[in-house]
């Protein structure tokens, strides 16, 4: 899972959500939630708050309402990617050695434009290069 303070970053950035079975996300100052499994009633979802781990708050509302909060997304590796894919860049993520350290690396590249984003994780890596494509992709002659 991304830190918060990525997830706030990509959602100030543009990163649209459309809430899923799956995913997780959370409140600004709270821990991280579960959007469980949508219902037979179509329009509604069943989210779990995890914030009080003896007890889970499970509840029904529509995906309006869970939008209207003050949630935050927090999008897994496979849902980071989609989104970098969807913006019309390719993307490889490996990991990379020095002779003291190692770190991952996701490079993304998109016409002429190469470009190369480390982390400690996976997760770091990807989640910076999709935070730079949405601040900057469209400020490029090549963007979307």
């Amino acid at each position: 899972m991304i830190s918060q303070e990525k997830a706030l970053a990509l959602k100030e950035a543009g990163l649209q959500w459309e809430p899923k079975p799956g995913d997780w996300y959370s409140y600004p100052e709270g821990k991280p939630c579960l959007v469980a499994f949508q219902s037979t009633i179509s329009e509604y979802i069943q989210v779990t708050n995890t914030t009080d781990e003896s007890f889970p708050n499970t509840r029904l509302m529509t995906i309006s309402e869970l939008l209207k909060e003050k949630t935050v997304w927090l999008p897994r590796l496979d849902q980071l990617l989609a989104e970098i894919e969807k913006l019309g860049w390719e993307y490889s993520v490996g990991l990379w050695s020095e002779r003291t350290h190692q770190r991952y690396e996701c490079v993304v590249v998109k016409s002429n434009k190469r470009l190369v984003f480390f982390g400690e994780t996976p997760k770091d890596a990807v989640t910076d290069a999709l935070l730079w494509i949405l601040k900057n992709d469209d400020k490029t002659p090549e963007g979307r």
